[in-house]
């Protein structure tokens, strides 16, 4: 029999994060916006279009690729934080900010 081995939601979070920031030297912040059943994530990047609401990008779990859970993304610039997130999130106040890029 094989050991379930269990994934932290916040670590794979963090982890999806920092790859993320990495692959785009734009995005200066990224929140997570914790969850039990999924990844949710708000990029702020400063060269994106506009907009008036938060619409996040969903994929499904990729467990080969390390990631167990489902995955929401959302793209804002940085006067967009003041937009409200999706219905059934949490608030930006109980958000975390997992990556903050340092000024040069």
């Amino acid at each position: 029999m094989i050991d379930r081995v269990p994934f932290s939601i916040e670590d794979e979070a963090k982890s999806l994060a920092a790859s993320n920031a990495e692959a785009s030297p734009e995005i200066t912040e990224i929140w997570w916006f914790p969850d039990n059943e999924e990844i949710r994530l708000i990029e702020v990047d400063s060269t994106l279009p506009g907009s008036d609401e938060i619409s996040p990008y969903c994929f499904p779990p990729d467990p080969i690729g390390g990631v167990h859970y489902r995955i929401a993304i959302a793209l804002v610039k940085p006067e967009e934080k003041a937009l409200p997130v999706p219905e059934g999130w949490v608030g930006w106040d109980e958000a975390q900010r997992v990556f903050e890029r340092e000024a040069a």
